[in-house]
Parts: C-alpha cells; sequence; structure tokens
C-alpha cells in the first residue's frame, strides 16, 4: 500500500524567496527516490558542475566548485560535499549575476559537510 503524504502549510510570515526554495526542494523531496550512480560527480580540481550530488576531495588544494545556471536547475536539489579531512575549503561559486544565500560566493571548510542547495531559477539557496 502506498503511504499517502500528507501536505505541508507553510507559515505566511516566510520571506517569498524562503517560501518558494523550501517548496521546490519538498516538491524534489516526494519525486527523488533515490540518486543514480549518473547523477554523483567526483571532483579535486576547480569546475562547473550540474549533477545532483557533488563530491569534492581538497586534500591537495582549495577547489572552487562554479554552479550551472540557476535557470537551468529549477526543481532540482544539488548537493556539494567536502570529502576530505584537509585544511583546504570548497567554494561555491554561482554564475556572474546570480548568488547563494544572497550572497556571491558560500566556503565549506569543516571536513565531510555537505550543502544543500535549490535554485528559484535567479539564485541559488542553502535548504
Amino acid at each position: 500500500m502506498k503511504q499517502r503524504i500528507q501536505p505541508i502549510v507553510l507559515p505566511a510570515s516566510m520571506e517569498d524567496h524562503s517560501r518558494r526554495a523550501l517548496t521546490l526542494y519538498l516538491e524534489q523531496l516526494r519525486s527523488q527516490v533515490n540518486t543514480t550512480a549518473d547523477d554523483v560527480t567526483t571532483v579535486s580540481s576547480s569546475t562547473v558542475v550540474g549533477s545532483s550530488v557533488v563530491l569534492v576531495d581538497a586534500t591537495s588544494a582549495a577547489v572552487t566548485v562554479t554552479l550551472v545556471p540557476a535557470l537551468n536547475w529549477i526543481d532540482q536539489v544539488m548537493r556539494v560535499k567536502k570529502t576530505d579531512t584537509g585544511p583546504n575549503y570548497v567554494l561555491i561559486v554561482p554564475q556572474s549575476g546570480e548568488k547563494v544565500d544572497n550572497t556571491a560566493t558560500v566556503a565549506i571548510t569543516q571536513s565531510y559537510t555537505c550543502l544543500q542547495l535549490v535554485s528559484d531559477g535567479s539564485n541559488w539557496w542553502i535548504v
């Protein structure tokens, strides 16, 4: 028997961009059963990514992960994870004119930290 997912009511006080990002994220969770190997990218040098899961090894040097245009990633969740214990960081950079949580860049500095990002078509949001 298929379990029915109860609707989630978001508070009216949420800002529109947060509301939209969270709604997109929840829709993605409902539709996504698992991630296939084709959706996973492993990188150890600076690159542009367009995968559901990006595993970043920054052991040798800091790595810059440039996101695909937000318009190309609507209704999808992207996860970026630092997979090493070294001191180097992973820098997440959106396309020109876009932002991540209203900032130009976001850095992952802690080992094994994963950020989940969702696009509203114009910018990226950490959820």
